[in-house]
Order: structure tokens, then C-alpha cells, then sequence
């Protein structure tokens, strides 16, 4: 089985259009650009990351009720911050001892950056989506620095995906042809 592939293609084309816009536009509309690049980067993140669970647990589970309780879980959890989502649902994918073990297996720096960059976009998502655009302009993230932390988000998921898969491989379903890609 190759490791999984988290695929930021769409989205790259989304930043690159909304900083073409930008390029022609007044102060205030290129504040309005920087939000929706940040609104669409947190929600790129967030299927991403409940694709990738899914991804993983699903070809595991047998029973079409679980499987269908698993997916139920996943919409259920909202947001996307390291601690309060993400690790919590991939401890239900592929169990707390093997994230752990996972984890100390990879690069520590690289860790860290994605777990502050993505519990940091969360925050700032959370503020913007729940407040009107005036008065939230110094909020706002420049276009460049929310490219800079899809970045980070991407390669922390493709970390994940390349430490997890390999791990995968050795407890596969019995009769399991399934191989999760995210695209």
C-alpha cells in the first residue's frame, strides 16, 4: 500500500484566484479576499482531515451500522484544532497507544508548526465566520500568510498520512482490498 496522498490542488487554485483579485482591488476588498482565502483554507482543512480518518477507519470496519456510526461521529465533530478534533478523531480511527507511537516517530518541529498553525487558523475561523467583516480587518491574515500556513496543514497531513499508512499495512482486514487515498 503507497501512503496516502492529500491532494491541495483545488485549493492552491482558489488562493492563486483570489490573490488575482487582490492584485487589482482597494484595501478593503483586498481584506475581504484575505478573509475568504482564510475561510476557505479552515474549510479545505477541515474535510481534509475528516476524509482522512475516514479513510482510515472505514476499510477496517466490517459492519455497515459502524461504518455508518463512524461517519455520524465524524460530521458530529466540529472544527478542526489539533487537540479538541483532530487527534481526537484519529484516536478513534487507528486507536490513542498507535498515535502515540506515531507521534514520537515524527519530526517533532514539523509537528509542532502544524499543530500551532492549524489550532491557530481554527481560532481565527471561528472569530471571522462569527463576525461581520468591519471592524475585523486587523484579524485578518494577509493572503501570503494563510498560503504559508496551508503549507504547514498540508505537509503536517501528509506527515500523518506517510507515518500511518506503513502502520496500516501491517493490520489490514482480513479479505481487505481497500487502499484510503484522499484526493
Amino acid at each position: 500500500m503507497t501512503a496516502l496522498t492529500i491532494d491541495k490542488k483545488q485549493i492552491e487554485a482558489t488562493l492563486d484566484l483570489l490573490e488575482t483579485l487582490s492584485a487589482a482591488a482597494t484595501p478593503e476588498e483586498t481584506h475581504f479576499y484575505a478573509k475568504v482565502a482564510m475561510l476557505e483554507v479552515s474549510g479545505w482543512a477541515e474535510e481534509k482531515m475528516d476524509d482522512f480518518v475516514l479513510s482510515l477507519a472505514l476499510p477496517h470496519l466490517r459492519d455497515e451500522d459502524a461504518k455508518e456510526r463512524f461517519r455520524t461521529f465524524v460530521k458530529q465533530i466540529h472544527g478542526f484544532t489539533y487537540e479538541d478534533h483532530f487527534s481526537r478523531l484519529l484516536g478513534m480511527a487507528i486507536g490513542a497507544v498507535h498515535l502515540e507511537r506515531i507521534e514520537k516517530n515524527m519530526d517533532g518541529n514539523m509537528l509542532k508548526v502544524f499543530k500551532t498553525d492549524i489550532t491557530q487558523l481554527s481560532k481565527k475561523r471561528n472569530r471571522l465566520a462569527h463576525t461581520s467583516f468591519k471592524g475585523m480587518q486587523q484579524e485578518i491574515d494577509e493572503l501570503q500568510t494563510t498560503r504559508t500556513r496551508l503549507r504547514a496543514i498540508h505537509a503536517g497531513l501528509q506527515a500523518y498520512a506517510e507515518a500511518i499508512t506503513p502502520s496500516t499495512e501491517s493490520t489490514p482486514r482480513a479479505g481487505s482490498t481497500a487502499q484510503p487515498m484522499l484526493h
